[in-house]
């Protein structure tokens, strides 16, 4: 209904609301499974299966690349959320169809209410406080860059077309994409979970920052002599913040480890 009401959107305050549904309504389509694979599995795996959740799901951002741009410049904005809402109902369909239901082994049957103020309160515990500082800013960050401030980088800075930027972006999403899979086969094998994380989030940051300083008249092109970097500085960035980002998988692994079986939904 939210891809709907933003498809026939007649000014802003309808796009707003029609963005809002859909952001309400997709808020859960990660935790799910996520939750699902940390109640089944032991904590040990819970990184290796989160990074093939997110791998499997990042594959649907392709479409949203050079597909979701070439739509766009044939037939307009509006038709991008057209085909949105019918992959929508593909999905819908499936999901009826092909997953089967379980019912909650640790059900918890307090209030709607009860259960929102023990999420505040363990988001505010002491051993889950720097989890949650460090997830603010690590998922978000990759999903920003890639679906909200590349394009208009790579198209108002950079001066590539919608098309170019959305094969730029494609190759982002590639690395998004076979990350969190190799991340999590490097942690079940390796271990070190605290310092992977800590290591790559650091790593990310100072990519971020040599990215952003590429931009006209800024530290990296001033030192390199040139007008702006070029956009080939930017493709290697992004696949590297790519794959550093795909360690946020494992702050679900982490998340595990510090809560029981009940709250583990709460938690992530």
């Amino acid at each position: 209904v939210g891809t709907l009401v933003a498809a026939l959107a007649t000014g802003p305050a309808s796009f707003v609301l029609g963005k809002l549904m859909l952001g309400i309504a997709t808020s859960g389509m990660l935790r799910c499974p996520m939750t699902l694979a940390a109640k089944q599995m032991a904590a040990a795996k819970v990184g290796l299966w989160s990074g093939l959740i997110r791998s499997i799901g990042n594959i649907g951002m392709l479409l949203s690349a050079s597909p979701l741009a070439f739509v766009v410049d044939q037939f307009g904005w509006r038709a991008g959320f057209w085909v949105s809402a019918g992959f929508g109902i593909a999905v819908l369909i499936a999901v009826f169809a092909l997953v089967p239901r379980q019912p909650a082994v640790h059900a918890d049957d307090s209030s709607p209410l009860h259960q929102m103020a023990e999420v505040l309160r363990l988001g505010l515990s002491r051993g889950l406080r720097g989890l949650i500082a460090l997830s603010l800013v690590s998922l978000g960050a990759s999903l920003v860059l890639r679906g909200l401030w590349g394009g208009p980088w790579l198209m108002d800075v950079k001066g590539l077309s919608r098309i170019e930027a959305g094969n730029v972006l494609g190759l982002f999403t590639l690395a998004m994409i076979v990350g969190p899979a190799c991340i999590g086969a490097f942690d079940r094998k390796f271990g070190h979970r605290r310092t992977m994380v800590a290591a790559t989030h650091a790593i990310a940051a100072l990519l971020l920052v040599a990215m952003a300083a590429g931009a006209p008249h800024f530290p990296v092109s001033n030192r390199f002599g040139v007008a702006v970097m070029p956009t080939q500085y930017d493709l290697v960035l992004l696949i590297l913040i790519g794959l550093a980002t795909s360690a946020q998988p494992l702050i679900y692994g982490m998340t595990r480890q510090l809560v029981d079986a009940q709250n583990t939904g709460k938690a992530l």
